[in-house]
């Protein structure tokens, strides 16, 4: 299989892994077929993994690539979508691992072996661009489940109803009370990667098509980046806390006023 790379600007060479990968292909040998679907899944999210944390820009191109097999080829979006989860813990759907400790904990919450937290939340802020970025593509058909635009709308719904997602700040009491592994707890900051990420991909588009409906879940979102006198504000009271809930707010206000 060539390097997702080398697809995607190249129309005529998706057709042709298109063909290579149909299911027609393999006949009654259905494990075959999704070990196929397993690799081509992971070799665009590794490549989203390696471009998109470099260069957000470059998760259009490889979002245009998964739309197009999400589009076409049996099964793959379900396949894509379990494979995304499992590499960013959960973040897709959103939720979180139940508040453990340990190894088993790091591999739910998506980390790899050795990987710090700032590495491991600009990785999965990559992916779920990309993902943002699948969830607008434009079809011509109806989509998946997993990638109709109305899960941009669903997604930031369940996100605002989590207050364990939006409060767990970086040391914020319920972390401090446990004494839990940084290291293992992502939520703490990405909670503010996914917002800055999911309203620059698609927030204007959001605007548009759910009108006044997306202006009131705007408007409660900057009720509570702005409420910095709360006990457990969104993203916790640290430095690392205060900037990433700034950047938030800026794409909030950026959403609303273009």
């Amino acid at each position: 299989m060539d390097p997702i790379r080398h697809i995607t600007h190249n129309t005529s060479q998706c057709k042709g892994l298109l063909d290579l990968c149909h299911a027609s292909n393999f006949g009654d040998n259905h494990e075959l077929y999704m070990a196929v679907l397993y690799s081509l899944s992971k070799a665009i999210l590794l490549q989203a993994e390696v471009e998109v944390t470099a260069e957000k820009r470059s998760a259009i191109p490889l979002a245009h690539v998964t739309s197009f097999f999400v589009q076409n080829l049996e099964r793959f979006p379900q396949i894509f979508f379990m494979k995304l989860v499992q590499r960013t813990g959960g973040w897709p759907i959103p939720v979180k691992p139940p508040p453990e400790e340990g190894i088993e904990y790091s591999k739910l919450a998506g980390f790899r072996e050795d990987e710090g937290l700032p590495e491991y939340i600009s990785r999965v802020a990559g992916l779920m661009r990309v993902y943002f970025h699948v969830l607008i593509t434009p079809t011509n058909q109806p989509t998946n489940t997993f990638f109709r635009p109305t899960i941009y709308w669903t997604y930031f719904s369940r996100l605002m109803c989590n207050r364990g997602l939006l409060e767990s700040g970086p040391v914020g009491p319920e972390l401090l009370a446990s004494e839990y592994n940084l290291s293992y707890h992502p939520s703490f900051l990405l909670n503010l990667v996914a917002f800055p990420a999911a309203l620059d991909v698609g927030g204007v588009q959001a605007r548009d098509i759910f009108g006044k409906q997306w202006h009131k879940l705007m408007e409660l979102l900057y009720s509570g980046l702005t409420d910095v006198n709360s006990d457990s504000p969104i993203g916790g009271k640290t430095p690392e806390g205060t900037a990433a809930r700034t950047r938030a707010l800026l794409e909030v206000e950026n959403v609303m006023n273009s």
